[in-house]
């Protein structure tokens, strides 16, 4: 695979121009056309017709009090969940994602000023943290607005952001360790399992009964606590070599660095020592002898600053995060609880292959899980079901056609293909994530539509035979 991977990069641009050469704007309509036909038909998606840009964005702008962020938050709770025949199944208009992100981003020039005004490192801790969770934090929010049914308390995404991130990244790193993978591309078809099997054991029972939405709120929580804790493993590695090159004017002064080449292994050893290309700019670190031989020290290391900026890194990931990581996890767990849904409704009984999360919880935990489990739960509360999954659903096409969406995605976005494009590559690769996330939601949206019409079926049924009296009693009447 990494051969045929390799090779198709010296191939891309051939046949690129070849695409160029042959294929015409009618052929690629008519083409795209029968793709699009076949994806809908393999995978059950839909372009959201009934989606409209004004009407989704319509709250954004309009004013809302405090009681609205109270209500909005205190979402899932046995006293607050809405009953199925009041919900709207209709897009929603979500708001206070933008209020979040507002807050957040004033926070963050707080932060900034402060450091840069009082120069006091101990706001370090609050840049970082600010830097890194605002963002992933307020794509949260937007799909907690985007469960309609209301049914998932807040504490539930909170608690998958944290453990569900800190167990993805776990697992990703088990996998890459395993696997021995190195290229960057890799990080496609080791990541996105890692995330979504973390989704699966972080969510509870009462959340994988086949509700597309519940599955992609749960998936988006624990792909952005991936994101925020992997943003700020690279902020602050990057922290950390950004104090180590600015070090360098004090070991010249000091004498510990007395030549160019002093200095360029001085550089190389933080190189290695990071894996960070601190030269990305030059051809290579070695030619950084000459550039310390015609110029000052200064200049070369205010050149190196530029390269390992670490604001630049934490705004960069900030920008992208709403198109990778969080995202992809929303779809790959999207189509798994799609999955469910579809195989509950098979006509024919299929294969099953059973396993008992709570054993799996227990494992992870070293035994620790039954125990916070009794210590959580509620004694006036009938036990919950047994909390068990069925493995073949990962056979089913609605999920696996799906859910290489994101790994292709993900390969595509670490990989130089398409490097000459820029920042153009990663808005196309956003692009259709968002488009396969719309439609996902939409048939969410019809999940809860047909879940609701049948509710109202079997409730006029009932209201029927409660109006009209058995034949039995008006003959004993009569």
């Amino acid at each position: 695979m990494s051969s045929l991977l390799d090779a198709s990069k010296e191939k891309f641009a051939a046949v690129s121009q070849t695409l160029r050469d042959n294929v015409t704007k009618e052929n690629f309509i008519k083409y795209a056309g029968k793709t699009h036909e076949a994806f809908k038909e393999a995978t059950g998606l839909r372009t959201p017709d009934t989606f409209s840009f004004k009407n989704f964005f319509k709250e954004i702008l309009r004013p809302h009090s405090y009681r609205d962020f109270v209500a909005l938050f205190s979402r899932g709770t046995p006293t607050t969940t809405p009953d199925l025949r009041s919900v709207a199944a209709t897009w929603p208009s979500p708001w206070a994602f933008s209020r979040m992100l507002l807050f957040c981003i004033v926070a963050f020039i707080a932060v900034t000023w402060g450091i840069s005004e009082y120069d006091n490192r101990n706001l370090d801790p609050a840049f970082l943290f600010v830097g890194t969770f605002s963002v992933p934090f307020c794509v949260i929010v937007f799909f907690y607005e985007m469960n309609i049914k209301q049914d998932i308390p807040f504490f539930e995404v909170v608690k998958a952001f944290f453990f569900g991130g800190i167990i993805s990244l776990l697992i990703s790193l088990y996998l890459f360790a395993k696997s021995g993978a190195d290229a960057p591309y890799w990080a496609g078809c080791i990541e996105e399992p890692g995330k979504l099997i973390a989704t699966i054991i972080i969510a509870q029972a009462a959340f994988r009964k086949g509700d597309i939405l519940h599955g992609m709120l749960i998936g988006c929580a624990v792909g952005a606590g991936f994101a925020a804790f992997e943003t700020a493993g690279y902020v602050y590695r990057y922290m950390g070599i950004y104090a180590d090159i600015a070090n360098m004017d004090n070991l010249f002064d000091m004498g510990v660095l007395q030549s160019p080449a002093d200095a360029v292994e001085y550089i190389k050893s933080i190189q290695l020592e990071n894996q960070v290309p601190l030269a990305s700019d030059m051809s290579q670190v070695n030619s950084l002898y000459e550039v310390f031989s015609r110029h000052s020290h200064q200049s070369v290391v205010d050149l190196l600053k530029e390269n390992v900026d670490f604001h630049d890194v934490m705004l960069w990931r900030a920008v992208y995060t709403p198109f990778c990581h969080v995202i992809w996890t929303a779809i790959t767990a999207g189509a798994f609880w799609h999955a469910i849904a579809a195989k509950k409704k098979a006509a024919k009984p299929e294969k099953t292959f059973i396993i008992n999360m709570d054993a799996v919880r227990s494992k992870l935990t070293l035994g620790i899980y039954p125990l916070l489990k009794k210590l959580m739960s509620d004694k006036n509360e009938p036990a919950p079901a047994e909390d068990k999954i069925d493995l073949m659903v990962f056979a089913s096409r609605k999920f696996y056609i799906i859910a290489l969406i994101p790994i292709l995605l993900h390969m595509f976005w670490n990989s130089d293909l398409l490097s000459s494009l820029g920042i153009v590559r990663y808005g196309i690769t956003g692009l259709i994530s968002w488009f396969v996330a719309l439609a996902l939601i939409q048939v969410g949206i019809s999940q809860v539509k047909e879940e609701k019409d049948a509710l109202d079926t079997t409730g006029e049924k009932e209201d029927e035979s409660r109006e009209q009296p058995a034949p039995a009693a008006e003959a004993s009447a009569e």
